[in-house]
């Protein structure tokens, strides 16, 4: 069993009412004997600062997630906005939370686009939340969109900031630009 020494070297941070075992006793939290009110808000929920500091946060670390990068892993890296939230916004959530928060939002954005792809439904366009932090994101990650795409027959580079978007090798591509050229060359005469 992990003990609370070896979760506190990998990064893992305790607060004070935790649960944790220690040479095979396991001490309790101080919320064994709390009943739920239904009056107070049980429910820890996301504001739209916290939300965008995440999904800033996650577009910032996500090229550093790899074997020789700073995180070796995503759950470092979700381990590194927990405490990135904790510091700028004082409020506690952990990696867990994090990482089902951002699944969440990419959750109600596939329903937010199918919703609006259905335009023979009738339904009413819906609009989708932190769409402009999403597509920082796509933009980064290459697991969305990759940057090179090769079959038999062509490669396709995904070039960002230049028009050569292209490159084939493909006989037919070769002659279509030959003929192409061949009537340019004409029409100059």
């Amino acid at each position: 069993m992990l003990n609370k020494e070896s979760l506190l070297q990998a990064g893992y941070i305790f607060p004070d009412n935790s649960d944790f075992e220690t040479s095979g006793t396991l001490y309790s939290s101080s919320f064994e004997n709390v009943e739920l009110d239904a009056t107070k808000s049980n429910v820890d929920e996301w504001s739209d600062e916290s939300t965008r500091l995440l999904l800033d946060k996650y577009a910032e670390y996500l090229e550093l997630v790899g074997p020789m990068k700073q995180f070796k892993n995503k759950k470092l890296m979700w381990l590194k906005i927990s405490q990135d939230l904790e510091k700028s916004l004082r409020i506690q959530k952990t990696p867990i939370q994090c990482e089902n928060r951002f699944k969440t939002i990419l959750r109600r954005k596939r329903v937010c686009e199918k919703n609006n792809s259905t335009s023979a439904s009738g339904s009413k366009r819906v609009k989708i939340n932190f769409e402009n932090e999403i597509k920082n994101i796509a933009a980064k990650d290459d697991s969305v969109e990759p940057e090179v795409l090769q079959s038999s027959s062509n490669i396709i580079l995904n070039v960002k900031d230049s028009n050569l978007s292209k490159v084939s090798n493909s006989k037919k591509d070769k002659t279509k630009r030959g003929i192409l050229e061949t009537l340019i060359e004409i029409h100059k005469e």
